[in-house]
C-alpha cells in the first residue's frame, strides 16, 4: 500500500518525541494500554530500538541507503521518507511505514546505517 504523502508531511512536522508517542499508539501490540505522554515516548523508543535491526537490514544492507545518498536522488526529506516507507512496509508489523519512516529519517539514516562520509 503506498503511503500518502499529505500524511507524509503532517508527520514530518512532528518532533522525534511526537514520533515516539505515535509509534507506541500505532504498535498492534500496545492496543489495549493506556499511556501517559512519558510512558508513550519511552514505549515508541523501546518500539523503535526493537524495529532498529529489522530496519538496518532492509535499508542498510538489502536497500544500499549508503550508496543511493550519493546519488542525490533523495536531497528532499519527503522524498526520502516516502521511498524508506515504502521499503520497509514488510518489516514494521503492522505499524504505520510512514510514521517509522519518518522517525528513521529524522533520527538520520547516515547514523542508522553508519555510512562513511566518503
Amino acid at each position: 500500500m503506498p503511503v500518502d504523502h499529505a500524511e507524509l508531511e503532517e508527520l514530518h512536522e512532528k518532533d522525534i518525541d511526537e514520533l515516539y508517542i505515535l509509534l507506541a499508539q500505532a504498535d498492534p501490540d500496545n492496543a489495549e494500554i493506556m499511556f501517559s505522554a512519558e510512558e508513550a515516548r519511552e514505549t515508541g523508543r523501546a518500539t523503535y530500538a526493537r524495529l532498529s535491526g529489522r530496519l538496518h537490514e532492509r535499508i542498510c544492507v538489502e536497500w544500499r541507503y549508503c550508496e543511493k545518498r550519493k546519488t542525490g536522488a533523495f536531497s528532499d526529506g519527503l522524498t526520502l521518507t516516502a521511498a524508506v516507507a515504502d521499503v520497509i512496509v514488510t518489516v514494521v508489523g503492522g505499524i504505520p511505514a510512514g510514521t517509522v519512516a519518518t522517525l528513521a529519517v529524522k533520527l538520520g539514516l547516515s547514523r542508522l546505517c553508519a555510512c562513511s562520509d566518503g
